[in-house]
C-alpha cells in the first residue's frame, strides 16, 4: 500500500480550497498552484526601499461596479459587495450621537469599547514566526465615509471647518465642543456616506515592525468585524490597506486617506497634520449575531 505523501496532502486540500476561486483568476499567471497550497507572503516583501508598501493581493478596480478582487488564501476571487441594511445605519448612527453626548458630559475614556465606533477586527493568515497560529483579534476604531459622488466634497469641506478652528485660537474644550457638533451634524446625515464600505486606521505598523493585523490584511485580505453591543453586528469584509505616500494611488484613495484621516484627527485634538496608513473595509456579508430571535448568526445581505 502506498503511504501519501504531505505533496499528495497539499495536493488534495489545495484542490478543494481553490476548486472554484481559481476559475476567477485573471491574469492566469497570478494564480498560484492549488497543490503548494497557500504560502503567504512576509509583510516586508510589500514595503518599497522608498518606505512605503502597497497592497497589492487586492484589486479595488471594479468597486464602482459592486465587485471587490482578493486574493484569499492564495487564490484570486471576485466578491460582490453588500450594501449595509439600514438596521446597520440607523443603529450605527444613532449610537454614535449618543457616545457624543456622553463625550461631551464625561470627556475620552479610552477604555470604552463598546458601540459602533470600536470593531473588534478577526484576521488570519500572515506570516508569524513567533505563534502557533495567525489567527488575531485587534479592536479598531471604525467609521463610515462619504459616498463616492460627495466624497471629494466632504473632504474639502472637513478641511476647511478644521482650517477655521484651529485659527480661531479655541481652548482645548471650546475645540472638542466644536469637534463633536461637527460629527454629530454629519451623524444627522446618513444618505451622505457609502453603505458598501467603513474605514479605520493603521497606527501602529512600519517597514520595522508589523503588527498581526497588517500582517494577516496584506498576506490574506479577510476580516471579521463585530461590534460589542446588542444588536451584535458583523461584517464579513475584505480589507485593503493604502499608504500615503504610495505613488499609485488613485484619486479616491487619496481622498479616503485624507477623510479617514481628518475624522480621526478632528476627534483628537487637531492631530500632527500627519498622513497615516488607511484600511478601507469592502463589505460583502452583514450578521445579526444577536443571542436572540431573528439574530443568531442570520445572514442579513
Amino acid at each position: 500500500m502506498n503511504t501519501p505523501t504531505r505533496r499528495d496532502l497539499l495536493r488534495g486540500s489545495g484542490a478543494l480550497l481553490g476548486a472554484s476561486a481559481l476559475a476567477a483568476c485573471a491574469p492566469a499567471a497570478d494564480c498560484p498552484d492549488p497543490a503548494l497550497g497557500f504560502q503567504p507572503r512576509a509583510a516586508a516583501s510589500f514595503w518599497d526601499p522608498r518606505g512605503w508598501f502597497r497592497h497589492d493581493t487586492v484589486d479595488a478596480a471594479r468597486v464602482g461596479e459592486g465587485a471587490i478582487r482578493a486574493q484569499i488564501q492564495g487564490a484570486w476571487v471576485e466578491l460582490p459587495l453588500a450594501a449595509l441594511p439600514d438596521r446597520f445605519v440607523s443603529w450605527s448612527f444613532e449610537e454614535r450621537i449618543i457616545k457624543l453626548g456622553e463625550i461631551a458630559r464625561k470627556g475620552f475614556d479610552t477604555r470604552d469599547l463598546d458601540g459602533p465606533h470600536n470593531a473588534c477586527v478577526a484576521t488570519y493568515g500572515g506570516v508569524d514566526a513567533n505563534s502557533f497560529t495567525s489567527l488575531n483579534t485587534a479592536y479598531k476604531g471604525m467609521g463610515f465615509m462619504p459616498a463616492p459622488e460627495g466624497l471629494a466634497d466632504a473632504v474639502a469641506d472637513l478641511q476647511a471647518k478644521a482650517e477655521i478652528m484651529a485659527r480661531a485660537g479655541l481652548s482645548q474644550m471650546a475645540r472638542m465642543s466644536r469637534a463633536l457638533e461637527v460629527l454629530e451634524d454629519l451623524y444627522r446625515q446618513p444618505d451622505l456616506f457609502d453603505r458598501r464600505r467603513h474605514v479605520s486606521l493603521e497606527l501602529f505598523a512600519t517597514p520595522e515592525f508589523t503588527t498581526h493585523t497588517f500582517a494577516n490584511m496584506l498576506a490574506n485580505p479577510v476580516a471579521s468585524c463585530s461590534f460589542l453591543a446588542f444588536p451584535a453586528f458583523e461584517l464579513r469584509c475584505v480589507p485593503q490597506l493604502l499608504h500615503p505616500d504610495d505613488p499609485g494611488l488613485s484619486e479616491s484613495e487619496r481622498l479616503a486617506i485624507a477623510w479617514t484621516n481628518g475624522v480621526h484627527d478632528l476627534a483628537h485634538g487637531g492631530g500632527d497634520g500627519s498622513r497615516r496608513i488607511t484600511c478601507i473595509y469592502h463589505v460583502v456579508e452583514i450578521y445579526d449575531d444577536s443571542p436572540s430571535a431573528g439574530g443568531r448568526g442570520t445572514r442579513l445581505r
